[in-house]
């Protein structure tokens, strides 16, 4: 029996089998980790250290904004406040909960509260809150009722 394809047509056809069997595969890997929440979801919430309530710091206590975002004022993010923010309260209200771990171990330590990323603007993108505030648009114009939250941040009351 003779060969269909020349020995040189039949190296060709193999790798170009391999290299179809692999972009198929790439892209199906792509797309899968490209279709992960954290990745599409505008509503990502990560699990945090402290389970921060804006609803009631916000909500409840009526703190502006600003008390714990004071950057947002001075520069051109609003910035995770620092554990010493969080200490001028809570080193007498609340200071023994547990779910002030992470904050007390933080002001221990003299360590960051190890805060898992929300938003993440790409590179070329520059987005300064200064500007806006300075212009009078509030808070509530982009984060919505932040004061409703029931935990952490995001658009959405939960």
């Amino acid at each position: 029996m003779g060969q269909i394809f020349s020995q040189s047509t039949g190296r060709v056809l193999r790798i170009s089998v391999v290299t179809i069997t692999a972009c198929v595969i790439g892209t199906v890997s792509l797309l899968a980790y490209l279709g992960q929440p954290e990745i599409t979801d505008a509503g990502y919430q990560p699990k945090q250290p402290v389970p921060f309530r804006h609803k009631l710091h916000a909500g409840n206590l009526g703190m502006d904004c600003r008390c714990c975002h004071s950057a947002v004022e001075f520069g051109a993010h609003a910035a995770i406040p620092a554990t010493d923010t969080c200490m001028n309260c809570h080193k007498r209200v609340r200071a023994e909960s547990p779910l002030l771990a992470a904050v007390l171990a933080s002001a221990a330590n003299d360590t960051p509260v190890p805060w898992v990323q929300v938003h993440k603007l790409p590179e070329y993108a520059y987005f300064n809150h200064q500007a806006h505030l300075s212009a009078g648009v509030s808070c509530l114009s982009c984060h919505g009722r932040v004061d409703q939250m029931a935990e952490r941040g995001g658009r959405w009351p939960r």
